[in-house]
């Protein structure tokens, strides 16, 4: 009877060895998917890592892997060019409805991340439709209205931005604290994400969120307001090194870019507007885009008219100036004084413009 009792006991064990407890498992049933590849994977120094990839049949698809800690997992449809972002943690985690309204059921941290995205959702409605209304605003020229739409826009984001760190505050036992603050840095003052990083449960400072967060602050610290802007060179569209310390004696405006980002191709009128009224005064601009197709940078120059300095590695996310100048999101802006140190950022709107008769008035 012993060795019976040892025989079961030991296959337990050795069942329960083969089922990890951080083991995960996604259904997917999506409507209107057609039969193709799709990939799983997550983001990786900035680019899409596949993790795993099957044939999807009419919209059905099933992963299966470990993590650790929960983590936002990415699908790839390939017949469809699209992504869905989800987060992921031990358990099974059903998908449906279609692509552009998917339905997430069964894991605790993705429904708390949907409950975030609802909330933000009449903030990203409402600035689509005052995009919409600055380009026919812009094609009649109709200066106050961009001004009254601009000066909106701020408001959407201010709000935004204050719902985003309150989220993270009351949810500091949750992996999405640390993800908000790490994918908003740049929309955020340095000292309320500190604060909020030390609100932090412990339980989170083991995710890799958490992680890339406390270095990117020790980045932002080195280009906060007071401090001298770091040194870079970096490319033209003809190939020639543009050096940042070429722009000594100036007011210098370092605005990061790219073609495809909506809210900077609305921005960038109210630039042109400063840079021609100013830069007689002492004001330049330095733009670094984040585009990867060479084509579209020069096209998005040549319809916004942005005749000033233009440089970019083509790198995407990956341009070495953003990521030396911590850039998460876009549009973003550093403003030098003629010594090169940095008084004001990401000014927008009205924002520029005060600042700039300020200082050249």
């Amino acid at each position: 009877m012993r060795r019976l009792l040892f025989a079961v006991f030991s296959v337990t064990i050795l069942f329960s060895c083969n089922q990890p407890k951080n083991q995960f498992e996604i259904t997917g049933n999506l409507e209107g998917i057609k039969n193709g590849w799709v990939v799983l994977g997550k983001i990786v120094d900035n680019n899409f890592a596949p993790i795993d990839s099957l044939m999807a049949d009419d919209g059905k698809f099933n992963f299966k892997g470990t993590v650790d800690m929960p983590e936002m997992y990415y699908l790839h449809f390939k017949s469809e060019r699209e992504y869905l972002g989800f987060f992921v943690e031990p358990g099974h985690l059903k998908i449906s409805g279609t692509l552009a309204q998917a339905v997430y059921d069964g894991l605790p941290t993705q429904q708390l991340y949907t409950r975030l995205a609802e909330d933000l959702s009449d903030y990203d409605q409402e600035y689509e439709e005052i995009s919409q209304q600055y380009r026919n605003a812009s094609a009649l020229n109709d200066e106050p209205t961009m001004r009254a739409i601009e000066k909106r826009a701020l408001e959407i984001e201010t709000s935004r931005t204050e719902d985003l760190l309150n989220f993270a505050n009351t949810n500091n036992k949750s992996v999405i604290a640390p993800f908000i603050l790490l994918n908003n840095l740049q929309n955020f003052e340095i000292e309320k994400v500190i604060r909020s990083m030390e609100n932090l449960d412990s339980s989170v400072h083991q995710s890799t969120y958490y992680i890339a967060l406390n270095e990117e602050v020790e980045k932002l610290r080195k280009v906060a307001i007071g401090s001298q802007a770091p040194l870079f060179s970096q490319n033209d569209p003809e190939g020639n090194p543009v050096l940042l310390e070429s722009f000594r004696g100036k007011y210098l405006l370092i605005d990061f870019w790219a073609s495809w980002c909506k809210p900077c191709r609305v921005e960038n009128p109210n630039i042109v507007a400063a840079y021609d009224k100013y830069h007689q005064k002492g004001f330049d601009i330095l733009s670094v885009s984040l585009d990867r197709d060479k084509n579209a940078w020069l096209k998005g120059i040549a319809d916004d008219n942005l005749h000033w300095n233009h440089v970019s590695d083509l790198r995407y996310w990956n341009n070495e100036v953003s990521r030396l100048y911590s850039v998460n999101s876009i549009p973003a802006s550093f403003l030098l004084n003629p010594e090169g140190i940095i008084i004001a950022k990401d000014l927008r709107g009205e924002q520029l413009h005060q600042k700039l008769a300020e200082l050249l008035d």
